[in-house]
């Protein structure tokens, strides 16, 4: 059997370690790490994802995770990563957060995971105290040295002394869980590297111990040359309220071919084997997306169900693909009101009249024009007319799909 470090370096859940020795450190021992989440948004979202993913393979080779929502440090900010301040929370919207988050991780990764709140420490230091044990023990030359700081420091943006210290608290987490979790490693994306660094040079000077840090690279986005997130825009969550099933489907079915490959080793629990034997099939038949398409079912399998997976992939199935309305189960039918624009209708209406009525034809001659054409169908069969008028007949699982021209569609209902 492969070593964990092993399998983590060749599915690519690995950037950079703080010691070689981190992979003895796992074999010699059950082992107890942490992860950080600050509670920003009410759900986590695809930039998180990775990291979710390298903890529960951690966790399924005997390990402990504990997962740190930061009721305290989500207060201030992170730094990391940004070229402006962050707006500050108010402690109501923090609990808030913090609470939804953690059922969130506990529905992803189980009941019986580890959710602690930093709020629960850090709001218990005075100021002096902060200052004389911890503030100490650092350098203001090595924070101004770490990317985040200096990134900030060569912009004209407004850099506060709140987010300069943020690294100084997560540094008094990793310090915090150690003594009272026995936690000696931390996993995060690789943006955090100078925040979880400054924990281990404070467990070293304040007790002489011996910690390590685990990276992730970070997921970009191909399109935009920005990581997976939040407050990047376009932001895709794992709250299936904020981005329905059908929407996270979509997303992943979008992956580009050379990511896909990095993608099903991070995102999914496929064997390796398997996910060799569907990339040689995808690279005989590219156009057919094979390969997304498993991506983008596992990943929405393992976020919502496989009942929701299988009512996404059926939904995509037919307005990008050659699957018949005939096809789905009513639930799908239902699913398909919320992909694509849905109007109510009545038995007996003319067509033409619901084109115009639902903006589908900008007036009745462009209806007319679209239909003499050949331009709608009904549930991608019937060629519609000017003559055409909504039946009962028309109607599958409570709706009637409308397409027009080779992409865009629309649903009727009653």
């Amino acid at each position: 059997m492969k070593t964990l470090f092993s399998e983590l370096t060749q599915r690519g859940y690995i950037f950079q370690t703080s010691s070689d020795a981190l992979e003895a450190h796992f074999e010699e021992g059950v082992r107890t790490l942490y992860l950080g989440i600050d509670p920003t948004g009410e759900s986590l979202h695809v930039g998180h994802f990775s990291n979710l993913m390298l903890a529960r393979m951690i966790k399924e080779r005997g390990h402990n995770v504990i997962f740190v929502v930061g009721g305290a440090t989500g207060m201030i900010g992170d730094p990391s990563g940004k070229s402006e301040e962050r707006n500050l929370l108010s402690l109501e919207d923090v609990e808030r957060n913090t609470i939804l988050l953690k059922r969130q991780l506990q529905s992803l990764l189980g009941d019986d995971i580890i959710v602690l709140n930093n709020y629960d420490w850090i709001s218990k230091i005075s100021f002096i105290d902060f200052l004389r044990d911890t503030g100490k023990l650092f350098s203001v030359n090595t924070m101004l040295g770490r990317d985040s700081v200096a990134s900030r420091l060569t912009s004209e943006q407004f850099f506060s002394y709140t987010e300069f210290s943020y690294s100084l608290l997560q540094a008094y987490d990793f310090w915090y869980l150690y003594n009272n979790h026995n936690v000696t490693v931390q996993i995060g994306g690789s943006d955090q590297w100078g925040n979880m660094v400054s924990g281990i040079e404070l467990i070293r000077r304040r007790e002489e111990g011996e910690s390590y840090v685990l990276t992730s690279p970070l997921i970009i986005n191909r399109k935009t040359g920005k990581k997976f997130g939040k407050t990047e825009g376009g932001a895709v969550w794992l709250d299936r309220d904020m981005t329905s099933p059908y929407a996270l489907y979509q997303f992943w079915l979008s992956t580009e071919d050379e990511d896909v490959a990095h993608f099903l080793k991070v995102f999914t629990v496929l064997p390796e084997e398997t996910i060799a034997e569907l990339l040689e099939v995808h690279t005989e038949q590219p156009e057919k997306r094979l390969a997304q398409k498993r991506l983008a079912f596992e990943v929405t399998s393992f976020i919502h169900g496989t009942e929701h997976a299988n009512n996404a992939e059926g939904a995509s199935s037919v307005l990008f693909g050659d699957a018949s309305v005939e096809s789905l189960d009513e639930a799908t039918c239902e699913l398909l009101k919320e992909c694509v624009p849905a109007y109510p209708v009545t038995i007996g209406a003319s067509l033409l009249d619901v084109l115009v009525d639902t903006g589908i034809a900008t007036s009745k001659r462009d209806g007319r024009e679209l239909l003499s054409g050949g331009a709608v169908s009904i549930n991608k069969s019937d060629i519609a007319t000017e003559d055409t008028v909504i039946t009962e007949e028309q109607f599958i699982n409570g709706i009637i799909l409308i397409k027009k021209g080779k992409r865009e569609y629309c649903v009727l209902y009653k």
